[in-house]
């Protein structure tokens, strides 16, 4: 997404003019069913990142895999493996992820967990409550946080519209230098 434009400064901190900022990225994924337990997944990414006149790109796939249990699925990815970012002749990879996740469906929702660990050894905890109303209107809300760091505790959300086989979804989380927002698209078959 467009996150418009920063004030530019030199080092002395003095107005230097406005430059433009962008980023935005597509992935496409597919998961297959191999057993009536266990699902498969793949994704490749196309991501792009403009600070004025510099500009990147990277490609990466990722892969993981879904455990059906009676109460409870399991999840396991691996995300990221690709083409850095290259600015000004200097490569900058995209974070390599290691993610696990856990839903438990409850009485009014499902309820949502996970963790990431990123190449940098950094962790980041997820949770959060989806709620179907009508088994059309989806409802999340939830927080992510990086442990082992004083940051705070971010609040997420998000809706969704299930029009089968298509689902159509929105999820917001706020940064400080803007919001992620991701609109998604997925055909079930």
């Amino acid at each position: 997404s467009g996150l418009g434009e920063i004030d530019g400064r030199d080092v002395a901190g003095q107005p230097t003019g406005a430059f433009s900022v962008e980023s935005w990225a597509l992935e496409v994924a597919g998961a297959w069913a191999v057993t009536d337990a266990l699902s498969v997944g793949l994704a490749a990414l196309v991501a792009q990142e403009r600070l004025g006149s510099v500009g990147a790109w990277a490609a990466a796939g990722s892969v993981g895999l879904q455990i059906q249990m009676p109460f409870l699925t399991l999840g396991l990815a691996l995300q990221h493996l690709g083409v850095p970012y290259t600015f000004d002749a200097v490569a900058t990879p995209l974070p390599t992820l290691l993610t696990a996740g856990i839903a438990l469906p409850l009485p009014i929702g499902t309820l949502l967990g996970g963790t990431q660990l990123d190449w940098e050894g950094r962790v980041t905890a997820q949770g959060s409550l989806e709620v179907s109303v009508a088994n059309l209107l989806i409802l999340r809300g939830g927080f992510t946080t990086l442990l082992r760091t004083s940051a705070p505790w971010t609040p997420t959300g998000g809706l969704g519209l299930h029009l089968s086989p298509l689902t159509v979804g929105y999820a917001y989380t706020p940064h400080v230098l803007g919001a992620q927002q991701r609109v998604s698209v997925e055909v079930g078959w």
